[in-house]
């Protein structure tokens, strides 16, 4: 399993989005914490469990700590599957960033993604 500090460098959720899809592509285990450490708010934001939850979807992947203020994250992807997913943000996160973890993984074998809530 791959461990990331989810508190390098400016410590935001480019770190959980792309180790997420990476790890569903390359089919490599992660875990992920002191998550957005250095943020005012820490920890998992709504948009980052909508994202985690996208990719779990498109590989048929199991995510443990996915849930908001969470500062631990464990991901196990499956196999990639062409999936039709339908998310809410719960809310005014940024959709466009939910796409970003989800899209290489959809990439692989197609599917589509509808999201409710969010900008």
């Amino acid at each position: 399993m791959l461990k990331i500090d989810g508190s390098l460098l400016e410590g935001g959720g480019q770190i959980i989005r792309s180790a997420i899809a990476l790890s569903a592509i390359s089919g490599t285990p992660v875990e992920i914490y002191r998550i957005r450490e250095k943020r005012t708010k820490p920890g998992l934001a709504h948009q980052h469990c909508a994202a985690v939850s996208a990719v779990a979807g498109a590989c048929k992947g199991e995510a443990t700590g996915n849930f908001p203020g969470s500062h631990r994250l464990i991901f196990f992807p499956g196999n990639i599957v062409r999936q039709d997913l339908s998310l809410d943000v719960g809310t005014a996160g940024s959709i466009p960033l939910v796409i970003q973890a989800w899209l290489p993984v959809a990439l692989e074998s197609g599917g589509s993604l509808s999201i409710s809530g969010g900008t």
